[in-house]
């Protein structure tokens, strides 16, 4: 994955949270009704899952148990 696709990526995130859809997979859609075409063109909806599915910003092997922000708490960290 490329530093250009992760901002894609996370650009994409922004942008569902502006214009809600009830499933996530109607972002992608070609009803012509519902559509968001410009999503599909920056990234396809196998890739943004794949990327979802993959993307870590911890080792679970170093977390500590008893932290429920254990998954983010590098981030938290990095935005005080």
């Amino acid at each position: 994955m490329s530093e250009e696709e992760l901002k894609v990526y996370f650009t994409l995130i922004i942008l569902m949270s502006l214009m809600q859809k009830p499933i996530l997979q109607s972002y992608w859609t070609t009803d012509k009704s519902t559509e968001t075409p410009y999503i599909r063109t920056v990234l396809s909806r196998n890739r943004f899952m794949s990327i979802s599915r993959n993307l870590h910003f911890a080792n679970n092997e170093s977390l500590q148990p008893d932290d429920p922000l254990r998954k983010i708490d590098m981030i938290t960290k990095a935005l005080k």
